[in-house]
């Protein structure tokens, strides 16, 4: 039902099958975010394909849990996406525009001290999600550090809107 109204809104039918996209932030690096069919630059994101959905939910036991019909709408709005290592997921200050559900590879979470030297913060990987990532998104709030691919990574990327709509 959620998925019904996501698809009926004002983005047009593709909205609730968000896709990975490619944008420069302000200080020209490449990050990801979240866009509709409008963005160019596709790089690999798409609707969850049943032999992705099982990667997937090995990997989180709440999907192994699911109902058929919690299933379906995951797989309309999630999409899977390959990143390679050193590519940048967010970057500190921005508004994370969805939530990576690492199935494989690592990701290094860090902050820039005024030095210009990063910090690590954590890493996570498979089975793992960035809770800062989590927090920005249920709070709408700027996230309070960067992530970058440390190795290369595959991930169900989940719209921020979605994700707050589950949660309510």
């Amino acid at each position: 039902r959620r998925v019904a109204s996501a698809r009926r809104g004002s983005r047009g039918p593709s909205a609730a099958r968000s896709r990975i996209v490619v944008s420069c932030d302000r200080e020209q690096d490449e990050t990801l975010r979240v866009n509709d069919d409008r963005v160019a630059g596709s790089i690999g994101g798409s609707v969850i394909a049943r032999e992705q959905f099982e990667r997937i939910a090995g990997e989180f036991g709440f999907l192994q849990r699911a109902d058929a019909t919690s299933i379906n709408e995951f797989r309309l709005v999630a999409s899977f996406v390959r990143l390679p290592a050193r590519k940048r997921l967010f970057c500190e200050g921005e508004h994370p525009q969805t939530l990576a559900l690492l199935v494989s590879g690592a990701v290094r979470v860090f902050k820039t001290g005024r030095t210009g030297r990063e910090i690590t913060l954590y890493r996570i990987g498979a089975g793992e999600t960035c809770i800062l990532s989590v927090n920005a998104i249920l709070n709408r709030q700027p996230i309070a550090a960067a992530a970058t691919a440390a190795a290369r990574v595959d991930a169900a990327a989940i719209p921020a809107e979605v994700l707050r709509d589950w949660v309510q």
